[in-house]
């Protein structure tokens, strides 16, 4: 007989694992039993599917204080919801302030950006301690030009908990977009998106919320009025238009989603509200 080892699993900030009860069964439940694709169809099972999308999206909002589920919409990480605001919202000659704290998934497309001469990117130093320099940050965000702030909820590396709501503050006042990275902070810390003032938030489902690989979203507040999508393609609703259509969340929901994906997120965001 083989010997029996035990396995201490601690990379939550990578994935998070073993998942709650519930999880992996909602996904294979799905799959197994309804297996269907939302707003294709007029069937029991289509209609089922749309319902538990939904239900997802309304604990979610429920869970970072939206007040219209609308508003949250689904991608398959972070990276993607990142992106999506990054190639989505940047115009020609516009500026960003950021920090050097960031994960590639911020770090790289800005700076692919600015490769292009599309944007120009500013850097908020770090302290000794390794804490955001908060000053340097909104000194830079007072430049001439700047469209976007966008800072990471919680540092990957080294677990600092930034001042979002300081920081959500001061670029309400300033009238600047602000985009928080959330995918170590969602399920971890609380987020309330009204009285920390984000604009925009990007989450994963793999790590606090306890879902799958494969899940993530976007929140996109009001302020956010001229945002492109990313992706182009069906989406279950106004097939008879040739452009995307304006409604949210379709008009950045392109392709058949995660589903199956999306259930288990659910059963992740119930534990963690629970």
């Amino acid at each position: 007989m083989e010997p029996r080892t035990t396995m201490t699993y601690l990379d939550h900030g990578a994935t998070s694992y073993p998942k709650p009860d519930g999880v992996i069964e909602a996904y294979y439940e799905y799959a197994k039993n309804v297996g269907a694709s939302p707003s294709r169809g007029g069937y029991a099972t289509a209609l089922e599917a749309g319902r538990l999308i939904f239900k997802t999206r309304s604990l979610l909002a429920q869970l970072f204080h939206v007040e219209d589920p609308s508003r949250i919409i689904f991608t398959k990480n972070a990276t993607e919801a990142l992106n999506l605001v990054f190639f989505g919202l940047l115009k020609h000659g516009d500026r960003v302030v950021t920090t050097r704290m960031e994960h590639n998934a911020v770090i790289r497309p800005l700076i692919e950006l600015q490769r292009r001469g599309v944007i120009e990117v500013f850097w908020a130093n770090s302290t000794q301690d390794a804490r955001l320099d908060l000053d340097h940050l909104f000194e830079l965000a007072k430049k001439p030009g700047v469209k976007l702030v966008v800072t990471t909820g919680i540092c990957n590396a080294t677990g600092v908990i930034l001042p979002i709501r300081e920081i959500g503050k001061f670029c309400r006042e300033h009238d600047l977009i602000y985009l928080v990275d959330g995918a170590q902070l969602a399920g971890v810390y609380p987020v309330n998106v009204e009285e920390d003032m984000i604009d925009l938030l990007a989450f994963t489902g793999h790590k606090g919320l306890y879902g799958v690989p494969g899940t993530g979203g976007l929140y996109i507040g009001e302020r956010v009025q001229k945002l492109r999508p990313l992706l182009f393609g069906g989406t279950g609703t106004r097939s008879d238009l040739e452009t995307m259509p304006e409604d949210m969340p379709d008009r950045f929901e392109a392709g058949t989603p995660n589903t199956p994906g999306i259930v288990a997120l659910g059963k992740g965001v119930e534990w963690v509200l629970s």
